[in-house]
């Protein structure tokens, strides 16, 4: 039986992390044993992992695991004052140093486990599922050994970072990122064609099942249209944008409600922004929920406002759905939408993003249109499913 090892940091309700377990699900469990590294076992997904693999956690002191978290030693100092854990700090402070001077990448990371490599086992595959340059694409590189190794690329937004990481990309073998735009963006900055196009694996069964429920929050007839967005709240899904936009369709005398579906570090402050925008009645913060799928479906319009993206998931579960959408021109919305056929994809300006909005909610005969164009989009699953294949060879 052949061996797998994949990281993360944790399995907290995000796109990645939903990726992964999908992924997961793909892998047969009588050909694989499957090792999942996190630096803590915690997040609203560890139940939906797969029973077959095996979660292992990295082990790390407190101190240690703030340097790697943070990023940032003068924190990690502080901490480790503050906790009386001063032997422990000074020598994580000087091996810091010594990497800054000999300007180490992930300077960090090699502090807490350069001393730790042979210390892991050796597997057939080690995946860097998580990607961005971070302690798992570390711990890929340098610190566990494979036969085959393999990093992906799930945003655009830091891939001109890449230039100075071409090290850390020749450790692995494999190259994969989750949309054409992510893949010819980094094989321009590096030259080549090294990254390969993997698009995240989604559950259709599961999405259509689910968004049978009945909505768990009643909407009057009198609210009018039903718009949805989902994803973190967080600066990178432009939420705050999304507020903008909304205000402007209030202003156009429009009757709506909003669902903004999931949980963040923004939560306060866009809830304070709607408020101020006085659109208490029409924006409704979900919060958390292991069902966005009912929300999706019960919109008359699903609504991306991201900043930037790798592979907008949440994207494909709309078409899954059926949706008419109107996006942000984001890395992943030209697999989703066909501009003017089954949505619009638009600059990031609020006032473009809701004339596209009243456009569509002012030509009912374009709405319905656009809407049997959506039923026939065709997911790309199976170009996905020969690369697992291919990389995954029992």
């Amino acid at each position: 039986m052949k061996s797998i090892a994949l990281f993360m940091y944790y399995m907290e309700c995000g796109g990645v992390e939903m990726a992964l377990v999908n992924f997961l699900r793909k892998i047969d469990p009588l050909q694989f044993h499957i090792d999942l590294y996190l630096v803590e076992a915690k997040g609203d997904f560890m139940n939906i992992i797969p029973k077959y693999v095996t979660i292992k956690c990295l082990k790390m002191s407190d101190t240690e695991k703030e340097l790697v978290i943070s990023r940032q030693i003068r924190h990690t100092i502080k901490y480790g004052i503050r906790k009386k854990r001063i032997v422990e700090t000074i020598s994580l402070g000087c091996k810091y140093a010594l990497n800054k001077i000999r300007k180490c990448n992930f300077p960090e990371y090699k502090t807490v486990f350069s001393d730790k490599v042979g210390l892991f086992p050796t597997y057939d595959y080690v995946l860097d599922f998580h990607g961005y340059l971070s302690l798992t694409t570390y711990l890929a590189a340098y610190v566990f050994r494979g036969r085959s190794k393999s990093t992906w690329i799930h945003c655009e937004g830091w891939i001109d970072k890449v230039v100075d990481y071409r090290d850390t990309f020749s450790k692995f073998d494999r190259i994969f990122a989750v949309s054409h735009t992510c893949s010819d963006k980094f094989n321009n900055i590096l030259g080549g064609n090294r990254a390969e196009v993997f698009y995240n694996f989604i559950n259709q069964d599961d999405i259509i099942k689910q968004s049978q429920v009945n909505l768990p929050i009643p909407v009057k007839k009198e609210s009018g249209y039903i718009f949805t967005t989902v994803g973190r709240l967080c600066v990178q899904k432009g939420f705050d944008l999304a507020i903008k936009v909304a205000r402007i369709i209030k202003d156009n005398n429009i009757h709506f409600t909003w669902f903004f579906c999931g949980d963040g570090s923004e939560m306060e402050a866009l809830k304070k922004m709607v408020s101020d925008y006085k659109l208490t009645d029409e924006i409704v913060f979900v919060g958390y929920t292991s069902n966005p799928y009912c929300f999706i479906n019960s919109c008359d319009i699903y609504i991306q406002s991201s900043r930037y993206e790798g592979y907008a998931v949440t994207l494909m579960k709309a078409v899954v759905l059926k949706k008419v959408i109107v996006t942000t021109n984001v890395s992943g919305s030209e697999e989703a939408v066909k501009d003017g056929v089954n949505g619009y994809v638009t600059s990031h300006d609020a006032k473009e993003i809701a004339g596209k909005i009243i456009q569509l909610l002012s030509d009912r005969s374009k709405l319905e249109q656009m809407k049997v164009h959506a039923a026939s989009r065709i997911l790309v699953q199976k170009e996905s499913e020969g690369l697992l294949k291919e990389l995954l060879i029992p």
